[in-house]
C-alpha cells in the first residue's frame, strides 16, 4: 500500500465535494496582549560559558572534514568521545576549528573544550549517511541527520501548511465499495521517563481518519492516558480503514520541529480496535523524548491556566531538538546534548522546560521587558551586561539590562519551580522533577530554599527570595508566608519588571519594610549590618553601614537616615546622604544626638533606605531596623564615678567626730577619707557634714545645730582638666540661707572659687537633676565643695544632692566635651 497526500481543495474541485476542515492551530507569536519582541532570546539559567557552533549542519563527502567553533574565552585543549576521530586543532583569536575523521553512518562526537584543565563547554555532532555515501551532520539530534539522509525513522515528521489537510488514500483496499464503516478505536498510552519509568500520557492528542473518506476526529487522552474514539457508518470510496496519529499536542502546547511529531498506526479491520502503546526516549528517539517535554509543558500550561482564573494563556510551541534550550517569539526551543552524570537530559529537565514557559507566561503578561542574552545564576547580571566585550555596554545600559534581564530569569525560575509543587505523586516520582531545588543538565544544581545571591540584579537573589516569601517555613530571617495565588497577582496585576519594581508593589501592599529588608540582606540585595563607633555620653557617634548592592561597578550612593524611638516614633531624620565609597558613615550633630538620648527608653531604632541614581533611580531599599542602646559611659580619657563607687557612709558626721582623724591611714572607718582609683586616676576625699544618703545620691547638710559648714574635696593623683557634676537640691524646703561654692585648686597649690552653685538655677532632684561642667586647660589638684548654712534645728537640712562625677584627663579641648548633658539618673 502506498499513501498519496492530496490538497483538500484540489479533491473539492474533482469531486465537487463541498465541507470545511478545522484550520491547523497555529502559535501567534505577536499576541496582541504583547510587545512583539523577535530578536530577544532568553536563555535558560546556565553556566558563564558557552561555544557556539558555527558550522556544523552540513553535507560532506571527504574524508576529513573541519568543524569550527567560536568561544567567548581563550581555549587550550579539545577533548573527544564517540564514534568519530579528532584529528587536531587549531585556534586562532578564540576561533576552534577542529578536523575530524572516520565517520561512521548513525554516530556522534562529542567535543570538550577546557582551559588550564577546567571544562568550559562540551559540543556534540551527529552523522548519517544516505545512498550516495554522503554524510550529513547535525548538532541537534541522530534522528535530524537520519531524516536528511533519507533514512525511515518510526515515526513520521510531517510538514503541513496553512490550510492544507494530508489525506490517506490506500492503493488497495478490502472492504466493498460504499458501504458505511463502524467501530471504534481505543488504548492506553504511557511515556517512559530518563530511568524507564510508564506514566500516563495525558492529553496528548489523537486523530483518527479513515481511508478513501473525508471523515476525521480528534481527541485527547485523559489523565490515565486512555482514548477512545468510536464511528458509525462512515461512508467510504473503496472501503475504509481507520488509522490514528498520536501527537505531542495539546488544547494550548505542541513540541514539534521542522515538522510535526506523529506516531501512526494502521488498523487491519474497518471495525478499528485497540491500539496501546508506550513511547520509549531511547526506543523512540526523538518522538520519544518529545513526548516528556509535552507532558511537562503542558503541566506547566495548566498551572498558569489555573492561576489564570481557570483561563487557558496563549498557544506555545516548543522546538525539539534545537541548537539552545531558550524562549523567543517562537516559542520554546530545547536543545540535546549527551547525558553527564548525575543531571538530566534537556528532554528531562523539567526545571529548564519550565523556566522557559516562565517566559512565556512573562510575555503574555507583560511582566518582563527583558533585554535577552546570556546570563548566569553565579554573577551579577548589571556586571556581566558590562563585561560583554561583544556588545559594549556602558555602565548605565548595563545597569537597566541587567536589572530587567536578571527580574525576567528570576521570576522564571521562581515560577518552574512552584507549578512542579502542584504536580501528582507520580511525576514528582522523576529525578529532580516536584522539588526545591534547580537542575538541569548542565551540572547546575541548587535550592531555592537557601540563602546567597549577588544583590538586586542577581538572577539567584530574585528566584530563592521569590521562593521565600511564598514558603511557609519561617526563620530568624524569614518573617513571612504570602500565598502563590496572592504573589500572582501582585505581579500579574501590577507587572513590575524589575526586582526593585516589584519591592516597591510590597511597600505599597503594607508588608513590613524592615522585615523585607532583613529578608533582602541574605541575597546580599542590601546590607544587613550596621555599625556604631563612639556611642559614649562625650563622643559624637559615627554610624557606618555597607553601600554594597551585589555589583563589582555600582554601589548605592544615596541614603536616607532615619532613627526612631522603640515604639516607632520618628526622632530625626536625614534624607539624600550621598556616598561614593564602599561603606558609608553618619556623625549627627551635637542638637541631633541629645534628641536621640532624650527619647523614651534605654535603646533606640535606627534604619536607612538605600537606593542608586546613576542614569535612573533604582532601589528605595528599606534596611531591616537596627537597634542600639544608648550610651552608658564615658570614652577612656573621662573618668565617671557614681555616688555609690565613693565608699561612703549613710550619714552626716559633726566636726567633733572627725576633729581628731589627721590621715587616711588613721581613719579605718572612713569617716573623714577614703581613696578610690578608676581609670587611672585616684582621688583622695576628705568630707565633713557629707556622705551617700539612702543609697541615692552624695548630700552635704551643713544646716543642723552643732553644724553649720559642710565641704567636700577631691584630690587627684594627676591634674585633670575638665569637670561634669550633677547637682540639685534634695528637697523643696532646704533654707539654704547660706553660700554655696565649688572651689579648685590649680597647679601652683592656689585654691580659687570656680562657681557659685546658688546661681545656677537649681532643681529639686524629684523635677530632674541638672548637670554642669567647667574645662580648666591648665589643669587642676583638687576640687572643692563648700556649703554653709544656719546651725540651727534637729533635722538635717540645707541639703545640696551631688550625683555623677566625670573628670576629664585628656588636655585637648576636644578630649573634654560632653555632649549629653540631660539624661536620666541610673541607679546605682
Amino acid at each position: 500500500m502506498f499513501k498519496l497526500f492530496i490538497k483538500v481543495s484540489l479533491m473539492t474541485l474533482i469531486l465537487g465535494f463541498s465541507f470545511s476542515v478545522p484550520r491547523k492551530k497555529c502559535f501567534n507569536s505577536t499576541s496582541p496582549l504583547t510587545e512583539d519582541k523577535s530578536d530577544v532570546t532568553l536563555y535558560k539559567p546556565s553556566k558563564n560559558f558557552e561555544i557556539e557552533s558555527l558550522n556544523l549542519e552540513k553535507q560532506f563527502n571527504n574524508i576529513v572534514e573541519d568543524f569550527s567553533f567560536q568561544s567567548p574565552v581563550e581555549i587550550d585543549t579539545v577533548t573527544s568521545e564517540g564514534d568519530v576521530v579528532l584529528n587536531d586543532f587549531t585556534i586562532d583569536n578564540k576561533t576552534i576549528t577542529c578536523s575530524l575523521s572516520h565517520f561512521v553512518d548513525n554516530s556522534h562526537i562529542t567535543l570538550k573544550f577546557y582551559k588550564n584543565n577546567e571544562l568550559i563547554d562540551s559540543q556534540t555532532i551527529y552523522f548519517a549517511k544516505d545512498n550516495n555515501n554522503t554524510f550529513y551532520s547535525s548538532a541537534l539530534s541522530l534522528d535530524v541527520v537520519k531524516r536528511k539522509a533519507g533514512k525511515k525513522l518510526s515515526y513520521d515528521v510531517v510538514y503541513n501548511t496553512e490550510n492544507n489537510e494530508e489525506i490517506k488514500i490506500p492503493h488497495q483496499v478490502a472492504t466493498t465499495y460504499g458501504l458505511g464503516a463502524t467501530g471504534s478505536v481505543y488504548g492506553q498510552l504511557k511515556w517512559k521517563d530518563e530511568q524507564g519509568k510508564a506514566h500516563p500520557l495525558v492529553h496528548a492528542k489523537v486523530k483518527a481518519t479513515m481511508t478513501n473518506s473525508w471523515w476525521t476526529e480528534e481527541t485527547y487522552t485523559d489523565g490515565m492516558g486512555n482514548y477512545q474514539i468510536s464511528y458509525e457508518n462512515i461512508w467510504h470510496m473503496f472501503g475504509g480503514i481507520p488509522t490514528i496519529f498520536i501527537s505531542p499536542e495539546s488544547y494550548n502546547v505542541k513540541v514539534s520541529t521542522d515538522g510535526d511529531y506523529v506516531k501512526s498506526h494502521e488498523f487491519s479491520s474497518s471495525e478499528g480496535g485497540e491500539f496501546s502503546y508506550t513511547f520509549s526516549p531511547i526506543d523512540d528517539t526523538d518522538i520519544g523524548q518529545a513526548m516528556m517535554i509535552f507532558q511537562a509543558v503542558k503541566n506547566f500550561s495548566d498551572y498558569a491556566k489555573y492561576m489564570n482564573n481557570n483561563t487557558p494563556i496563549d498557544f506555545c510551541n516548543v522546538i525539539y531538538p534545537d541548537k539552545k534550550t531558550c524562549y523567543n517569539n517562537l516559542g520554546i526551543h530545547v536543545e540535546k546534548v549527551n547525558k553527564i552524570t548525575g543531571y538530566p537530559e534537556p528532554y528531562a529537565s523539567w526545571d529548564a522546560i519550565g523556566h522557559e514557559y516562565g517566559h512565556h507566561v512573562q510575555r503574555y503578561f507583560q511582566i518582563s521587558d527583558s533585554p535577552g542574552g546570556k546570563h548566569s545564576s553565579k554573577r551579577n547580571l548589571i556586571d556581566m551586561q558590562y563585561e560583554d566585550k561583544k556588545n559594549h555596554h556602558t555602565l548605565e545600559e548595563s545597569k537597566e539590562r541587567g536589572y530587567k534581564l536578571s527580574w525576567s530569569e528570576g521570576w522564571a525560575t521562581f515560577f518552574s519551580i512552584i507549578a512542579q509543587s502542584h504536580l501528582n505523586m507520580d511525576l514528582k516520582s522523576i529525578p529532580t522533577v516536584g522539588d526545591n531545588s534547580y537542575t538541569d543538565y548542565d551540572e547546575i544544581d541548587y535550592s531555592l530554599d537557601s540563602y546567597g545571591g549577588y544583590g538586586d540584579a542577581s538572577e539567584l537573589a530574585i528566584q530563592r527570595f521569590l521562593f521565600k516569601l511564598y514558603d511557609y517555613h519561617m526563620d530568624e530571617y524569614d518573617k513571612f508566608w504570602i500565598d502563590e495565588t496572592v504573589l500572582w497577582d501582585l505581579v500579574v496585576t501590577n507587572k513590575p519588571v524589575t526586582f526593585y519594581g516589584f519591592i516597591n508593589v510590597l511597600y505599597n501592599q503594607g508588608y513590613n519594610k524592615h522585615d523585607l529588608g532583613l529578608l533582602m540582606s541574605q541575597y546580599d540585595i542590601i546590607t544587613g549590618s550596621m555599625d556604631i563607633t563612639n556611642n559614649y555620653y562625650d563622643k559624637l557617634p559615627s554610624f557606618t553601614w555597607s553601600t554594597y548592592m551585589g555589583s563589582q561597578y555600582l554601589r548605592f550612593n544615596k541614603f536616607d537616615l532615619y532613627f526612631e524611638s522603640l515604639d516607632g516614633t520618628l526622632i530625626h531624620k536625614e534624607t539624600n546622604l550621598s556616598c561614593s565609597g564602599v561603606t558609608m558613615t553618619y556623625t549627627p550633630s551635637k542638637e541631633v544626638w541629645q534628641s536621640i538620648y532624650d527619647s523614651p527608653d534605654s535603646k533606640f531604632n535606627c534604619y536607612f533606605v538605600a537606593r542608586q541614581n546613576l542614569s535612573y533611580t533604582s532601589g528605595n531599599y528599606y534596611s531591616e531596623l537596627f537597634t542600639f542602646d544608648k550610651p552608658t559611659s564615658y570614652s577612656s580619657k573621662k573618668v565617671q564615678i557614681k555616688p555609690n563607687e565613693w565608699g561612703f557612709q549613710d550619714r552626716y558626721y559633726y566636726s567633733s567626730d572627725i576633729d581628731n582623724i589627721n590621715s587616711l591611714e588613721e581613719d579605718t572607718n572612713h569617716i573623714k577619707y577614703s581613696t578610690i582609683t578608676k581609670n587611672g586616676l585616684t582621688i583622695t576625699t576628705e568630707r565633713l557634714r557629707c556622705g551617700y544618703i539612702q543609697n541615692s545620691y552624695i548630700n552635704l547638710s551643713p544646716r543642723r545645730e552643732n553644724a553649720g559648714y559642710s565641704y567636700l574635696e577631691l584630690n587627684f593623683s594627676s591634674p585633670i582638666c575638665s569637670f561634669m557634676y550633677s547637682l540639685a537640691y534634695w528637697s523643696l524646703n532646704e533654707n539654704l540661707d547660706g553660700e554655696a561654692v565649688l572651689k579648685v585648686k590649680n597647679t601652683k597649690g592656689t585654691w580659687e572659687t570656680l562657681t557659685n552653685l546658688l546661681s545656677l538655677d537649681l532643681n529639686v532632684k524629684n523635677n530632674g537633676i541638672k548637670r554642669y561642667n567647667h574645662y580648666m586647660p591648665f589643669g587642676v589638684t583638687a576640687i572643692r565643695f563648700e556649703s554653709t548654712a544656719s546651725a540651727v534645728g534637729d533635722r538635717n537640712k540645707g541639703r545640696l544632692s551631688i550625683d555623677d562625677m566625670v573628670f576629664g584627663k585628656g588636655i585637648l579641648q576636644q578630649d573634654n566635651q560632653y555632649y549629653i548633658t540631660n539624661y536620666a539618673k541610673t541607679n546605682p
